[in-house]
């Protein structure tokens, strides 16, 4: 499954790698402690030692000491650590794009832990399958060692998963009749912790939309780089058995905050589209249908099909109902300075 796909050019007698087959890019925050636990499942199954992949972290806190803390970090491990001041999770990935030398591009989470030694290739498998597929998720579950009642009841939910089942957006799905009026629902596919994209793709459309995710904004850049791949005219893909391990909250507020956090993005990322594209399928989800689609959840719970009580379900509408409202506020500000 391993192949060699570097470039190896000696000038001088001096080796230079001068291209990689894969990039893994971890942004982080100031959160050394989780990154550590990560970096030891990369060795544990050997990442480190193949050549064809890089590893790059990107510190994307603003203090110089943080990031040389961090960067203490290569002394140990095979990696690269980058500084990106500018705030936002967007801009630490278009940094670690601009550094990449990786044919395909990785992105995931500096609390996450990888056991499958063949994870990377597993992506880029599809791929050589599908020359047409411009993004590949894969499924993010719970890390057992870290749970409790609280990530349990998360994962319950679906946690960061997008299920049991591989899921296929071929162009004839997506430019079926019913998506001329219904979005594409981006959040069932599209999964910011365990993805790959070719780089070739992100320099297409421009990499990650900066506006998204800044504090005092919404966030779903994720949602929002899937879309841009699909309207490029790409197809996207889930295969569930491409997975990692997630460390999920572990109190109550915690779950309850990710669900506000969420419900605020799904709206938001969604009025963004339509301020930026113009797509009016997704003025009408940002409004009403993803509004609905929450309130559909607390009906189920009154039944007992849904497992997160009613009062986690408002958390998110709560969300929903705010998400849109500052996305079309800020979005407007942005254009003003620009003026």
């Amino acid at each position: 499954m391993n192949k060699t796909f570097h470039i190896t050019l000696y000038i001088n007698g001096i080796k230079y790698q001068k291209e990689k087959l894969i990039t893994l890019i971890i942004p982080t925050y100031d959160n050394d402690e989780k990154l550590k636990m990560m970096l030891k499942s990369l060795e544990k199954i050997g990442i480190f030692h193949d050549e064809n992949i890089e590893v790059l972290i990107i510190q994307n806190h603003f203090d110089i000491q943080k990031f040389q803390n961090t960067q203490k970090l290569e002394k140990k491990y095979a990696i690269k650590v980058y500084h990106e001041p500018r705030q936002g999770k967007a801009c630490a990935l278009n940094y670690g794009i601009k550094k990449a030398q990786g044919k395909f591009i990785v992105s995931t989470d500096d609390d996450v832990i990888i056991t499958d030694k063949n994870w990377l290739y597993k992506f880029v498998e599809e791929f050589d399958k599908n020359p047409r597929l411009g993004y590949c998720s894969g499924k993010v579950s719970m890390y057992k060692e870290t749970s409790n009642k609280y990530s349990q009841l998360w994962e319950k939910k679906g946690g960061l998963s997008k299920g049991e089942q591989k899921k296929y957006w071929s162009r004839k799905y997506l430019e079926s009749k019913k998506h001329k009026i219904i979005p594409w629902k981006l959040h069932k596919m599209c999964a910011g912790a365990n993805q790959m994209i070719p780089k070739k793709v992100l320099l297409e459309i421009g990499g990650y939309s900066e506006f998204l995710g800044k504090k005092g904004n919404v966030d779903g850049l994720t949602l929002e780089i899937g879309y841009k791949i699909a309207r490029q005219g790409y197809e996207l893909l889930y295969n569930p058995e491409i997975f990692l391990f997630h460390q999920h909250p572990t109190k109550e507020d915690e779950v309850k905050k990710k669900l506000y956090y969420y419900g605020m993005q799904d709206t938001g990322v969604s009025m963004y589209i339509y301020l930026k594209y113009h797509d009016f399928r997704y003025l009408w989800w940002a409004l009403i249908g993803h509004e609905m689609y929450t309130i559909k959840k607390m009906f189920k719970r009154i039944f007992k099909k849904y497992d997160l009580p009613i009062s986690y379900v408002w958390c998110g509408l709560k969300g929903n109902l705010k998400g849109w409202r500052v996305c079309r506020k800020n979005y407007k500000k942005c254009q003003r300075r620009k003026l």
